[in-house]
């Protein structure tokens, strides 16, 4: 409880900031101002770009690396708004220590 990813909490600071901070938004800033709204900002464009006919039909599979971080129990809330899609995620939070060979910090560094 009370953990949040980098780009959830970058999004709610965008939310609340509103025009004054990052200009026009595209969509609904009250609906989307939450933790829940983030994920349900996310649903919705995952499955227009993933899943064929409007998020009601067969979606891609996707792969995640979590890195070790607390984006693999958050990914689980998102994925409780979708499941039609198929994910394999890797590298959880008890899997080893942050970043250790995984994740994006690992790639810029290999």
């Amino acid at each position: 409880q009370g953990l949040l990813t980098t780009p959830q909490l970058h999004h709610l600071v965008r939310m609340r900031n509103g025009e004054k901070g990052a200009g026009p938004h595209v969509g609904d800033t009250v609906a989307w101002g939450s933790e829940d709204g983030y994920y349900a900002m996310l649903a919705d464009a995952f499955s227009g770009l993933l899943c064929s006919g409007g998020g009601g039909g067969v979606c891609t599979p996707l792969w995640v690396d979590a890195a070790h971080g607390v984006g693999a129990p958050k990914l689980a809330s998102l994925l409780n708004k979708m499941p039609q899609l198929k994910v394999t995620l890797a590298n959880l939070v008890r899997d080893g220590p942050l970043n250790d060979g995984c994740g994006a910090e690992h790639v810029q560094k290999a």
